[in-house]
């Protein structure tokens, strides 16, 4: 938000492209909104042809208002702003954490990127569901063996639908004895890549103070051939600017092997697959093994049981010999 207290002008400036020459800017004045459009602010011909409309909307024998000098102090803000980038730091300065903080300990590193890969069918959804549960709801149980940080939660979701995953957020609050079956966590059905809505989701990490995103899942939101580098890079990327932690879910090619680009692999601080083992009726058994760690030790591996009744899913955590 830029502003220009004297004359009551305000420019509230979003979706920023093009390294900072074009963005989305909002005029109001004293508190009405004047003009909102997406100009190019590095282009006199961009430039001129806002301060006319704003001139048009707002004359300047009326309001006293320069409106050219205005835009190019705007422009000059934003693209000076966006090349400033994150500044330089001395390291003997940064203050570092004691010990590993978990959003939830021993499967999620706090402000990292996670990934859970298994073959389609095997649970990770509803698993991942779970988890955003716990944390949404900072609960925890003795029986899971599970420590979390509670924090809110954004469920981005490409697979499904907001009715679907409602009644599955219903089924684990009742299965953990929870006394209201109502969720807080907010949900985005995404029909575009990752990338394509960037602005959108940062929006929402702010306007609802995001702590942790799950994205349901890496093929569909990257919205290219995982196979290809630039692609994955330009997700994870895109990924670490919301300042959150991050749950990732992926799928496993006909070898069995986590699908896509070794960047995916790179990029992921923390890797777990997920193997699905031949359970009951009604219920679902997978375990997890530790299959990447970077600054923390391998965790052993974990198995988990999900058992489906009417109304009620319960998870049931065991051991690996």
């Amino acid at each position: 938000k830029i502003e220009w207290a004297d004359k009551g002008l305000e420019c509230q400036v979003k979706h920023i492209t093009n390294n900072g020459y074009k963005a989305q800017c909002a005029f109001t004045l004293w508190g009405t909104p004047v003009h909102r459009s997406f100009p190019t602010l590095n282009s006199n011909s961009g430039m001129e042809s806002l301060a006319r409309t704003l001139n048009r909307k707002r004359p300047i024998e009326d309001f006293e208002i320069n409106w050219l000098d205005i835009v190019e102090d705007l422009a000059g803000i934003l693209i000076d702003t966006v090349a400033q980038g994150k500044p330089e730091v001395v390291l003997g300065e940064v203050e570092t954490e004691e010990g590993l903080v978990y959003r939830v300990d021993n499967l999620l590193v706090e402000g990292e990127h996670n990934l859970i890969w298994a073959d389609g069918g095997t649970g990770k959804s509803m698993f991942a569901l779970f988890l955003s549960v716990l944390v949404q709801q900072g609960y925890i149980n003795s029986q899971h063996g599970l420590v979390v940080e509670p924090g809110n939660v954004l469920y981005l979701d490409w697979e499904t639908k907001d009715k679907e995953i409602a009644a599955r957020s219903r089924m684990i609050h009742h299965g953990l004895g929870m006394d209201s079956l109502h969720s807080n966590i907010v949900y985005q059905d995404m029909f575009r890549d990752l990338m394509s809505d960037a602005d959108r989701i940062k929006d929402l990490v702010y306007k609802h103070s995001i702590d942790m995103i799950v994205v349901d899942s890496l093929g569909m939101a990257c919205g290219g051939a995982l196979e290809d580098s630039g692609t994955i890079i330009n997700f994870f990327n895109t990924l670490g600017k919301f300042d959150t932690t991050n749950l990732v879910l992926s799928h496993s090619n006909r070898q069995g092997q986590m699908f896509g680009s070794a960047y995916a692999w790179n990029a992921s601080r923390n890797i777990w697959e997920a193997k699905k083992t031949v359970g009951k009726s009604g219920v679902i058994d997978f375990t997890l093994f530790h299959r990447k760690h970077n600054n923390i030790p391998q965790q052993p591996a974990q198995t988990w049981s999900m058992q489906f009744g009417d109304g009620i899913v319960e998870y049931t955590r065991g051991d690996v010999f």
